[in-house]
């Protein structure tokens, strides 16, 4: 009984190691041989996405850096499907299927099987759950299910399993018994799958999936070159085989998805050659059985599935489109070319009726100028044609002459034109044609000349308005000055009027005893100051002294400025001063006291170098920012005017005066003397 127990421990664990060597081969027969180009999300860790590129390529998969023609599947996340971003509209139009990155996720940390993708994919940018019926899956894993256990059936009915000494699998002798007893319930389970297999596709099946299809089961026969024949009975085995299949209800073969073939699924087994041989392996025995699978699955009669007939039928509806935008482009092309050959034609025409139209025109002229020469020479007496016949022949000799001779003037003045039987002169034409270019330079130049003397005239009036002008602004001038000067010496005589009867008051007072500071109180006001002879002028206040010539003429100038300020309150001292100009930039200002000893005192005071000296000195002890600020010994002063130009000024400007009071004196004298002239004439 132990034994029993141990064998089949023993084979439990062998059969969960060759279960995981089957999942490998699974993963690989899908990711094998096909290139995928992924777009993983930006939240994703770079570990994790090498740790999934790893997964692939070990399942013999490649990766694409961009969408190709190439490309199998294209992996990205639902937000880059649903906004449909632009590698997603690439995989669109190359028909590349698009698979979620759930996908690989999920296989990689083994929650599903790679086969079972059907819910992750999308065609078109629409899930595929959607497109395909639940129905076709269903009856594509029970058709695969199926096969897959005859197969298994008739290895175990025929074949015996013949132990290597790697197989760490030993089965006592004992143990035949329960371990057949066990293969029979196992046997009679799936014999109750295969039924459902069969009701699925009988005839009678609700399922409207291919209902002409049967059932056929492969056997095998045992000869010298054993070879697998199909037969419509089945065997019953009598040993468990260690394969299990993977009967997974989500399992959807991709070879439905892929294979264009409409033949029906017959798989051949080669078997050794004879039957005493030892078996291969389970999991050879597996990928033998799925490259058989893989290999020979366009040569299958295997039935189509309702998504590989859709795919069937758009390709035929797109075949259809082809052809019919072929049609509509040639029929296009055709009228096309028709109108263009309308065109050519009418243009054909046109151009036929209008050389018609000229070739008529000639004729028509031709005619009129046949009848205009018959007409004519009848009108002509016999003497005029023989003139002109023989007019035709001098014609014909003076050119041949001209042209030996080579004579302009002789072909002037013999050639006569005979067209229509009329003479014409030439020279005669030749003369009068210049006699009206005479003519016209002789009208050009009358008009110039009158031109001309419009012009001088204009210019002539407008200087004469212009010293008319100008006479009319003198005398208005001189007019408005003798007005202002006989206004002016009217208030003049008016002021002296009133200080004579002042006067001749005052004195009248004198002589009744009145004493006239108490009547009245004359204010005599002392005649001001002239301003130049209380003002001084300093000046060389310059930079001389800095040498440095990068120094910048703003600062120079402030040093200048700086300087003059120093100097400007040494002047302060020596009395009240009333105002101060500066120019700082010719280095010089000027100071105007109240009075003249304060003027002079400082005058006096600094025309002695020393003093100047000192000076300096003192402004130098203060403190400063700066040692250029210190003004150099070389500024001066002196009076702006001394009293001998003031008292010149103020008598030749007393003499003016009288001059102007004399002459308006005269000139109101000459007016009235006219005016009384007038008056005893009139009288």
């Amino acid at each position: 009984m132990a034994s029993k127990f141990k064998s089949v421990n023993s084979k439990s664990c062998n059969n969960h190691g060759e279960s995981v060597e089957e999942k490998e081969e699974v993963e690989q027969l899908f990711f094998k041989g096909k290139s995928f180009c992924l777009d993983f999300p930006t939240s994703l860790s770079p570990t994790k996405k090498s740790q999934y590129t790893q997964f692939i390529k070990k399942n013999g998969g490649k990766i694409d850096f961009s969408i190709t023609s190439k490309t199998n599947y294209y992996i990205t996340h639902h937000s880059n499907i649903i906004s449909q971003s632009l590698r997603t509209k690439n995989a669109l139009k190359l028909n590349i299927a698009i698979l979620l990155d759930t996908f690989i996720y999920d296989c990689f940390n083994n929650k599903i099987n790679s086969l079972d993708f059907i819910n992750y994919l999308y065609i078109n940018g629409v899930p595929a759950n959607e497109t395909i019926n639940e129905t076709v899956i269903e009856n594509s894993i029970s058709q695969t299910f199926f096969f897959l256990c005859d197969i298994l059936s008739t290895f175990e009915h025929n074949t015996k399993p013949s132990l290597s000494t790697n197989d760490s699998l030993r089965i006592s002798s004992d143990d035949s018994d329960s371990c057949s007893s066990f293969v029979e319930e196992e046997e009679e389970d799936r014999l109750s799958e295969s039924s459902y297999g069969l009701d699925m596709f009988s005839v009678n099946s609700d399922s409207d999936y291919h209902p002409h299809i049967t059932k056929t089961l492969p056997t095998i026969t045992t000869t010298t070159t054993t070879t697998t024949t199909t037969t419509s009975t089945t065997t019953t085995p009598t040993k468990k085989t260690i394969f299990n299949p993977i009967t997974s209800t989500k399992i959807f073969s991709p070879t439905s998805l892929i294979s264009k073939s409409s033949n029906l699924f017959t798989p051949t087994i080669t078997t050794a050659s004879s039957i005493s041989s030892p078996l291969i392996s389970t999991s050879t025995l597996t990928t033998n059985l799925f490259d058989s699978i893989t290999n020979d699955i366009n040569k299958s009669n295997k039935p189509l599935s309702k998504f590989e007939l859709l795919l069937l039928q758009k390709k035929e509806n797109a075949d259809k489109k082809k052809i019919e935008i072929q049609k509509i482009e040639e029929e296009k092309k055709r009228i096309k070319d028709e109108q263009l050959e309308l065109k050519r034609k009418e243009k054909q025409e046109k151009l036929e009726v209008a050389q018609k139209e000229k070739q008529i025109k000639i004729e028509s002229e031709k005619e009129r100028r046949k009848f205009v020469l018959e007409k004519t020479k009848s009108s002509l007496s016999p003497d005029q044609l023989i003139k002109l016949t023989k007019s035709n022949i001098t014609v014909n000799n003076n050119n041949n002459n001209n042209s030996n001779n080579n004579n302009k003037n002789n072909i002037n003045n013999k050639l006569k034109s005979t067209s229509f039987g009329l003479q014409i002169d030439h020279e005669g034409i030749r003369i009068k044609k210049e006699q009206e270019k005479q003519d016209r330079l002789k009208k050009v130049e009358i008009e110039k000349e009158t031109k001309k003397r419009e012009k001088e005239e204009r210019t002539r009036l407008y200087h004469g308005n212009k010293i008319e002008l100008e006479r009319i602004e003198k005398e208005e001038k001189i007019r408005k000055q003798k007005e202002s000067l006989e206004a002016f010496l009217k208030r003049q005589e008016k002021r002296l009027a009133k200080e004579k009867k002042e006067q001749k008051e005052r004195e009248e007072l004198k002589q009744n005893g009145i004493d006239a500071a108490v009547t009245t109180t004359v204010v005599v006001k002392e005649p001001e100051v002239d301003e130049d002879l209380r003002k001084l002028f300093v000046g060389g206040v310059n930079c001389d002294d800095i040498t440095n010539k990068l120094i910048d003429p703003k600062k120079l100038e402030k040093i200048r400025e700086r300087r003059i300020q120093e100097l400007l309150k040494l002047f302060d001292k020596f009395g009240q001063v009333q105002k101060r100009t500066i120019n700082s930039s010719k280095g010089l200002f000027f100071i105007t006291y109240k009075d003249i000893e304060s003027c002079t005192k400082a005058v006096e005071f600094y025309s002695t170098p020393d003093n100047r000296k000192f000076a300096i000195e003192e402004i130098t002890k203060k403190p400063k920012k700066s040692p250029l600020y210190n003004p150099n010994q070389k500024f001066y002063v002196k009076l702006v005017k001394s009293n001998e130009k003031a008292k010149k000024k103020q008598f030749f400007d007393k003499n003016k005066i009288e001059n102007l009071k004399i002459t308006a004196k005269n000139e109101l004298q000459k007016e009235e003397d006219a005016e009384f002239a007038d008056w005893k004439v009139a009288k």
